[in-house]
C-alpha cells in the first residue's frame, strides 16, 4: 500500500504535461501497446496455469461430495469458488438449468467460463479478456476525468494491484463485475 501511495503522490506532484505530450494524438495507441505487452508477459509467466485443462469429471466428483450436496451425499470436503464457477459454466453451456448449480451468483460470467472451457479447455482466457477490457475502460474514464496526461495512472495502478493480478489467473466472477460496472 505504501508503494502505491508513494507512486500516486509522485505522479500527482508532476508538473502538467509538456506541450508535446498534450498534443500527442497517439497516446491511446501507446497505452494499448503497453497493456497488450503486459498482458502477454503476464500470460507468458503464468503459461502453465493457462495451459491447465479443466477436468470436468474430477470437479463433478468433488462437487457431488461437497458442501452443496449435504445431506444427500457423503461429505468429503469443500469445492472452491473458481472450480465451482467453471463447473457451473460448463453445465450451463451444455444446457443445465442455471437455478440448479450455484444460483446465488450471477450466471452470465459462468456462461462465459463454460464457453471458454469448450473452446480453450480452460476458463482463464475470459479472465484475461475482462481484465484487459477493464483496463481500457478505466483508461478512457481517466482520460475523461483527468485529461490525456494523467489518464494512464488509474489503469497502471490497477495493473500493479496483487488482487487484480490474482483474478487474472483464477476464474472468479469479480473481474467481470468490475468490467460491467
Amino acid at each position: 500500500l505504501a508503494r502505491e501511495l508513494s507512486l500516486l503522490a509522485l505522479i500527482l506532484a508532476l508538473p502538467r504535461a509538456p506541450p508535446t505530450l498534450k498534443n500527442d494524438t497517439n497516446m491511446k495507441h501507446y497505452f494499448g501497446i503497453v497493456v497488450i505487452f503486459i498482458a502477454i508477459c503476464y500470460v507468458f509467466f503464468n503459461l502453465d496455469l493457462y495451459r491447465q485443462r479443466f477436468d470436468q469429471v474430477k470437479w463433478q466428483s468433488v462437487y457431488d461430495h461437497s458442501q452443496y450436496c449435504v445431506p444427500n451425499c457423503e461429505f468429503r470436503g469443500n469445492i472452491d469458488d473458481p472450480e465451482l464457477y467453471s463447473l457451473a459454466g460448463y453445465h450451463f453451456v451444455k444446457g443445465a438449468d442455471p437455478s440448479q448449480i450455484n444460483p446465488e451468483v450471477q450466471p452470465l460470467t459462468k456462461y462465459f467460463f463454460g464457453l471458454s472451457i469448450l473452446w480453450f479447455g480452460t476458463a482463464l482466457p475470459v479472465q484475461l479478456i475482462f481484465g484487459v477490457l477493464s483496463l481500457i475502460l478505466l483508461y478512457y474514464l481517466g482520460r475523461h476525468i483527468l485529461g490525456d496526461y494523467l489518464a494512464l495512472v488509474p489503469p497502471l495502478l490497477l495493473l500493479i494491484d496483487p488482487l487484480f493480478l490474482d483474478q487474472l489467473i483464477r476464474p472468479f466472477v469479480d473481474l467481470s463485475l468490475t468490467f460491467w460496472i
